[in-house]
């Protein structure tokens, strides 16, 4: 068909629980051989059989075709709209949002073409490797050759066929739809395809419509295809019709018997699977309640004790390793129901009336409620095993001659089991008369008063007369029948029990831990104590004892015994009015000091205080460490000479001489810094006169007193906080050297350092000059005065 036009390709979403039991899906389902549910066990060990089915599949690369029930599982119809462009198209790509393992390969998108067919081989941006068909591009639509076939148009490759025909929307119904839905939920998605109500393209509707479903499975990998209606319109595209898989390659393919490429036609509905057949992908075990496996055969006897949960649980295997699992889970219920053996009934010899048979009705019943249970009487045990015949009177009796049994039945309303025991009609001598038991009795409880006349009648008294609950014990109370009855003395054994009993025992903790209490007494018995305010029961165990844990405290906890009730069908109870303590100690403290700035090669004391007694243990430049305080809270070490700077950090505290042991985390650090070795410089060479003075200046670490000396004498300065300082020497008369000795920073523990350096002044001598002359000369001559002295010196 090639005419364009609007084909609305419909999304629907649905409800998962509407279709979680789709056919296709991974499943497991347990029940008995019938696939009912499992019969109630009547006697505890007696053995049932259980069974599971669940759907077999298998790898993808061959698959199994078979024809199944036509019920489609999804509807034809609903849902919104969206547009595909042309007539033979394919649509735009369809995510499934879950994996689809198709000839061994999986596949998470889809193309769907609007003559009945779906495809994996997408080709373009977002495609599959290999793929051949574009999103939204012509699919074409002829054509008369059988799968499989290689070539790459239609039929098409790596494709799901349901049915694949040559349709046409134009020449459809007003209602026709072709849609797909994305349905459900892990573990079982499925990809349903509707065609709808469609008309084929040239004959229409002439032929009827067509409507199919196709649905491919998560998990299992099945495909369903369900054919209501598909006629061939044989006077365009050859009438080709075709239903069936083929592969990417194009090589191998399955179709139904008659159902390749032909013009055959569907009438009456139709529904066929194509169910992976390679190699099992699933495997099999049944679990019991606690997860433990049992068996792997799908059929298993059990012979439980109690009412038990088997679990019946599937593993699927996708192509890609993904494991899925599928459980069901089968209850074995098993009857607890029984009832009490009857008292056999006594008659005179020459007692003619009828024997009443229902004072046994309360014997057999005991505690079980009379209203809830069915009890009637039979004269043989086949007639009881088939509820047969029963005795329709049973308060009037007459036996057949040499019948003396009676068999009492007892059905329990919540199962189909029932209960049968025997008894014996015994004519001759005297009847015992027959009376409700009594007790067991509490300790000092009240005491009950014993009937005068039996539960069948005969009157009497006891002896002793009243029943007595002052001491631990049995008794034994004679009853004695009044004359003139067919009837023997009886004896009823009453016992009393003592009152139970219960104490408690405390611990002691450390803060914010929780601690425990210990109970004992009376096994079995449920013990009520308090604490804050708030009442709690605990059970005994069957040797009379019971663990009480505590929350995370802070304080020390007092829980009080308020009462105690023993286990049984007469449960004595005692108030109790006994406590005892959690005792919380207080976690142990530390703190340390000793912060300090030392010289290179000096130790330093670091000092811990808190708990006393307590061990406290400390890091020490990665190294660990412990010291443990004395009666004061107190402690110290010393370091060892130390040339780097050193930090002692806390890390823990715990106590010591009480149990428990308690400790806590501590923080907190001291560090002993190492000073910088002062230092110091001399300067001030100079050359003077003799007798004259000059100035030593001196520089070095701020605050620091030198040490020189001129080589006879130390003498020191002290540096100013620039770090300067100067001394004038002299007056000198001979040349002299000062040399540095040491340098010493000032406080109670200075840091001294030896100095090497020096400084000379030169003293050069004064100078000396003499003068000469004539002693007399004449007037007007000349004379030469003469001087000496230093060469080049001047003289004044």
């Amino acid at each position: 068909m090639r005419n364009n036009y609007l084909l609305l390709l419909l999304v629907y979403v649905f409800s998962i629980n509407l279709y979680a039991q789709a056919p296709g899906c991974a499943n497991v389902k347990g029940g008995d051989v019938n696939g009912n549910p499992v019969a109630t066990i009547c006697n505890p060990g007696e053995c049932r059989q259980i069974k599971a089915t669940y759907l077999e599949t298998g790898g993808t690369n061959t698959y199994t075709v078979s024809s199944i029930p036509y019920a489609p599982p999804f509807p034809f119809v609903g849902g919104n709209a969206i547009p595909i462009i042309a007539d033979d198209d394919w649509s735009q790509i369809i995510n499934l949002g879950f994996k689809f393992c198709f000839f061994n390969q999986s596949y998470t998108k889809a193309l769907i073409c609007d003559n009945g067919a779906l495809s994996f081989s997408i080709a373009g941006a977002g495609g599959t490797p290999g793929g051949l068909y574009t999103p939204g591009s012509d699919s074409g639509y002829s054509f008369n050759t059988q799968i499989p076939q290689s070539a790459s148009d239609v039929p098409y490759r790596n494709a799901v066929f349901g049915v694949l025909q040559d349709l046409n929307p134009t020449q459809s119904p007003a209602n026709h739809s072709i849609n797909y839905q994305i349905i459900g939920q892990a573990p079982c998605r499925t990809l349903v395809f509707n065609i709808y109500e469609m008309g084929h393209y040239s004959c229409g509707v002439s032929q009827g419509t067509q409507t199919s479903q196709m649905v491919l499975y998560e998990t299992t990998n099945v495909i369903e295809v369900y054919v209501k209606r598909r006629t061939s319109c044989t006077t365009f595209n050859y009438g080709s019709g075709l239903i069936g898989i083929q592969n990417q390659a194009g090589n191998v393919g399955y179709t139904p018997p008659g159902r390749n490429t032909g013009t055959w036609s569907v009438l009456t509905p139709e529904a066929w699977r194509f169910t992976p057949s390679g190699p099992s992908n699933v495997t099999f075990q049944w679990l019991d309640a606690n997860g433990n496996p049992l068996s792997t055969n799908t059929t298993m006897t059990v012979c439980p004790l109690q009412t038990t949960v088997y679990t019946a649980e599937a593993t699927y295997t996708a192509c890609d390793g993904t494991k899925t699992v599928v459980r069901d889970y089968v209850t074995v219920p098993v009857s607890t129901f029984d009832i009490n053996e009857p008292n056999d009934l006594n008659k005179c010899p020459d007692d003619p009336s009828c024997w009443d048979l229902t004072p046994n009705n309360a014997v057999v019943l005991g505690t079980l409620n009379p209203a809830d249970y069915l009890v009637t009487y039979y004269p043989t045990q086949a007639d009881a095993e088939n509820e047969f015949n029963w005795i329709d009177d049973p308060t009037c009796y007459n036996p057949a001659a040499g019948n003396n049994f009676v068999y009492v039945r007892v059905n329990d309303p919540n199962s189909d089991c029932y209960k049968i025991k025997e008894f014996e009609l015994i004519r001759g001598g005297a009847t015992p008369p027959a009376f409700t038991p009594v007790g067991p009795l509490c300790l000092n409880t009240t005491p009950p008063t014993l009937p005068t006349t039996s539960n069948d009648g005969i009157t009497g008294s006891w002896s002793p007369l009243t029943v007595s609950t002052s001491a631990v014990g049995t008794t034994t109370y004679t009853f004695t029948p009044d004359p003139a009855q067919c009837a023997s003395p009886t004896t009823m054994d009453i016992q009393v029990i003592a009152e139970p009993t219960a104490s408690i025992t405390g611990s002691t903790i450390c803060k914010n831990t929780s601690g425990t209490l210990t109970v004992t007494g009376t096994p079995n018995a449920s013990v009520d104590y308090s604490v804050g305010g708030t009442t709690t029961t605990i059970t005994l165990d069957a040797s009379g004892s019971a663990t009480i844990t505590t929350p995370v405290l802070t304080a020390t906890t007092t829980y009080t015994l308020v009462s105690v009730t023993s286990a049984g069908t007469t449960p004595c109870s005692k108030t109790l009015n006994i406590s005892a303590d959690v005792t919380v100690l207080e976690l142990p403290t530390a703190t340390i000091s000793g912060t300090t700035t030392i010289c290179a090669n000096q130790t330093a004391v670091i000092s811990f205080t808190g708990t006393p007694g307590a061990t406290v243990n400390y890091d020490v430049d990665g190294s660990a460490g412990s010291v443990t305080l004395n009666a004061s809270g107190n402690g110290s070490v010393t370091t060892p000479p130390l040339t780097v700077n050193s930090t002692y950090t806390l890390v823990s505290v715990i106590t010591n001489g009480i149990t428990p042991q308690c400790s806590q985390t501590v923080t907190g650090s001291a560090t002993v810094t190492i000073a910088a070795q002062p230092t110091a410089t001399i300067s001030g060479s100079t050359t003077i006169c003799s007798g004259s003075t000059a100035v030593l200046t001196f520089n070095g670490t701020p605050n620091t007193i030198v040490t020189y000396n001129n080589g006879t004498a130390n003498a020191t300065v002290t540096l100013d906080a620039a770090g300067d300082g100067s001394v004038t020497v002299g007056p000198l008369t001979a040349t002299t050297t000062y040399n540095l000795v040491s340098v010493s920073t000032q406080g109670t523990s200075p840091c001294v350092e030896s100095l090497t350096g020096s400084v000379t002044i030169t003293v050069n001598p004064l100078p000396t000059a003499t003068i000469s002359a004539p002693a007399l000369i004449c007037s007007g001559d000349t004379a030469v005065v003469t001087f000496t002295g230093p060469a080049n010196g001047t003289v004044t």
